[in-house]
């Protein structure tokens, strides 16, 4: 039996552009985005509000994210209530992480878990094959227009404490594994448009 060990392709040097600050360049954005399907800004710091204004930008209609409510972290019984805490002055804006945040953006604490994949799929991966890498895709999206909110027309996911682990496999319910050809499309398109 032959082992295939997958890497990561490498990714672009930043450009530099910072995207609250989108003015004339907002087409040449939306264009990349829409053609390539992700867009990756390093090394920037942004406020709650830097976050939602980009996504805005995309369908100003849109006032809410799909869960861009308080309700959420009032109501104690949602399945969302332990995996997200909203930002109170940008309710658009989710925390969203595993353990105990202090003084974030307005929460003076919030206890957050990352569930397991199995928490949301009727079907799980193997132990063996978990232990492999191998996982699910969990919850995080934005196409929920819950309870007649409107979803904005793109979404951001804002890394301010991303921890180092093992590379995974994200395995659809057919069984076909994510990874190779998407990564490499998106790799080239960022190299492409030089906003890595």
């Amino acid at each position: 039996m032959v082992t295939i060990n997958l890497a990561p392709p490498p990714l672009p040097a930043s450009a530099g552009f910072h995207p609250a600050h989108l003015g004339a360049s907002f087409e040449q954005v939306k264009q990349a985005l829409y053609t390539y399907g992700a867009l990756l800004f390093r090394n920037v710091d942004l406020t709650p509000e830097e976050i939602r204004d980009p996504v805005k930008a995309f369908g100003p209609e849109s006032t809410a994210y799909g869960h861009g409510n308080s309700k959420v972290d009032q109501t104690k019984t949602s399945v969302l209530h332990s995996y997200l805490k909203t930002i109170p002055r940008v309710p658009q804006v989710q925390l969203i992480g595993h353990g105990i945040v202090h003084d974030h953006e307005g929460i003076p604490e919030a206890v957050l878990k990352h569930a397991h994949h199995s928490s949301f799929h009727k079907t799980c991966v193997s132990d063996e094959d978990e232990a492999h890498g191998v996982t699910r895709f969990f919850r995080w999206h934005m196409d929920a227009a819950l309870y007649d909110l409107d979803p904005p027309k793109v979404t951001a996911l804002y890394g301010i404490g991303v921890p180092k682990g093992s590379n995974q496999v994200v395995r659809y319910d057919d069984g076909r594994d994510w990874i190779g050809s998407r990564v490499e499309k998106l790799r080239k398109g960022l190299e492409r448009v030089g906003l890595g």
